[in-house]
């Protein structure tokens, strides 16, 4: 039977890898608040594309039981829907690039919902730090559409710093998973032996 560790490792890297684009992104933003929508809308395009296909194969190869499967499916044709969006007219979606990030957001947000509760499925206690911060997440994004900024330079910049801290939170957050199914996965082991040993001594 595979480890805890082994069914979670493909979403964890995938994690992983759009952590670090949300952070390189936003950092860009910062630093180019003006002229960077199209160049972002196609590293961006490309990005989701590549995240959405590895979800929709990882979907199809993964036992409909295991961990943060579920949503494997929707959430691969969803980001490869997206991505196609975003590198077909990169010029026309850069005018409307500041909703399209917030969406992305919203998205993230959500997903940490659902990080909250594939962690309370493990047994975490601390669950609900997940949920504060896809809620944060979600607010964010929702600030974000509203747009109450006087620039798109100063949307951008706001839209970058919520990148970095949706990468780094999402970061903390693989790091929790990995730790909690390690000593989730520790004690189930240690009860397996304990149970051979009474075995044993009985024999």
């Amino acid at each position: 039977m595979d480890s805890i560790l082994n069914k979670i490792k493909t979403v964890v890297n995938e994690l992983i890898l759009v952590s670090i684009a949300l952070i390189v992104v936003g950092v860009y933003l910062i630093i180019e608040p003006v002229g960077a929508q199209i160049v972002v809308c196609r590293i961006f395009g490309a990005l989701l594309i590549i995240w959405g296909a590895l979800r929709f194969i990882a979907y199809f190869k993964s036992n409909r039981n295991t961990i943060f499967s579920s949503f494997g499916l929707v959430q691969g044709l969803t980001l490869m829907f997206f991505g196609l969006f975003f590198l077909l007219d990169p010029v026309d979606i850069a005018g409307i690039f500041g909703i399209m990030l917030s969406i992305v957001v919203l998205i993230n947000g959500i997903l940490m919902l659902q990080y909250a509760i594939e962690l309370r499925r493990l047994g975490s206690k601390e669950w609900w730090i997940e949920i504060l911060s896809g809620l944060l997440m979600i607010t964010l994004g929702v600030i974000a559409l509203v747009n109450p900024f006087a620039t798109s330079a100063s949307l951008m910049v706001f839209m970058g710093v919520v990148l970095i801290y949706g990468g780094v939170v999402n970061l903390v957050s693989v790091l929790r998973i990995t730790s909690i199914a390690k000593q989730v996965e520790n004690e189930v082991k240690d009860m397996v032996d304990k149970a051979k040993s009474v075995v044993n001594s009985r024999k």
